[in-house]
């Protein structure tokens, strides 16, 4: 499932070039991220610089259904993943993005029927990176930070920092019944620093992966 160009496709069978298109109706879409659940449900995240940027439900098996028009939520976002607590039945969305103070960087939770929706992490950086799960419920997330002079990243740009999974757990129960309980960047560990980090991935073997806009490498 992948979006370009202002338009969402579904891949017709594993190895092949064909795909299917699936409609976004009147939704201008500029996809920020695609994050799927299950071979029925997916989000897509509307992407572009309008003060509005919300997201949407939809169902990769049936494409010709189309996006539901009607947004989940509405957090400003860049990047976003499903996630699972490994050992109770909490699941849901996060999602990276200019939600903190003055616009920061930090990551939200949003309940898969889009009624809770707050943020689990303070501040991370003051621009977006991507973010990533594991199956363990440990949740990545990269930091950007830019020099306001020369516009180039900072020593504190690329690193992945790693929230352990019961503090991610208990700040989306936070979420879910209040008050609201933000894992402070203090309390994540360094993995390391890349040299772009705009979308990362964990495997299940626990490495990092990570690309960026600067580089054309993984």
């Amino acid at each position: 499932v992948y979006g370009v160009a202002g338009q969402l496709f579904v891949q017709d069978a594993f190895g092949s070039l064909g795909k299917t298109g699936v409609s976004a109706g009147s939704l201008i879409l500029d996809p920020s991220f695609i994050a799927v659940r299950d071979a029925a449900h997916a989000i897509v995240g509307q992407g572009g610089f309008a003060a509005t940027s919300s997201l949407f439900n939809f169902d990769p098996s049936l494409p010709a259904s189309g996006v539901n028009t009607e947004p989940l939520a509405s957090p400003q976002n860049y990047s976003g993943v499903y996630w699972k607590s490994p050992t109770t039945a909490l699941e849901g969305w996060l999602v990276g993005g200019g939600n903190g103070t003055f616009g920061a960087n930090n990551v939200v939770f949003v309940s898969l029927d889009g009624t809770k929706t707050g943020p689990i992490t303070g501040t991370i950086s003051t621009f977006s990176g991507g973010i990533a799960t594991d199956a363990a419920g440990n949740l990545y997330a990269a930091t950007y930070e830019l020099d306001f002079d020369t516009f180039l990243p900072t020593a504190d740009a690329d690193k992945v920092l790693k929230f352990p999974a019961p503090m991610v757990e208990a700040a989306i129960q936070a979420v879910i019944t209040g008050p609201l309980s933000p894992i402070p960047v203090s309390s994540s560990t360094f993995i390391y620093k890349f040299d772009g980090t705009s979308n990362i991935a964990v495997d299940s073997l626990g490495r990092v992966w990570a690309t960026g806009y600067a580089v054309n490498h993984i």
